[in-house]
């Protein structure tokens, strides 16, 4: 973060089931850019690519 303008990287994992079992699941990296505006943080760009195969 610098002053008005920060950026956040995550990494996330959603599971999809059916009857409670594991039928697909999806990794992917998000990158979140934000600006202080008037005092609230506001996204300016928000970037998804899915993870790489491990």
């Amino acid at each position: 973060m610098a002053g008005n303008m920060a950026y956040i990287v995550w990494h996330l994992r959603s599971e999809y089931l059916t009857n409670g079992k594991l039928v697909k699941e999806k990794v992917w990296n998000e990158t979140g850019v934000f600006r202080k505006e008037k005092g609230q943080w506001k996204m300016a760009l928000l970037h998804s690519s899915p993870a790489p195969k491990q």
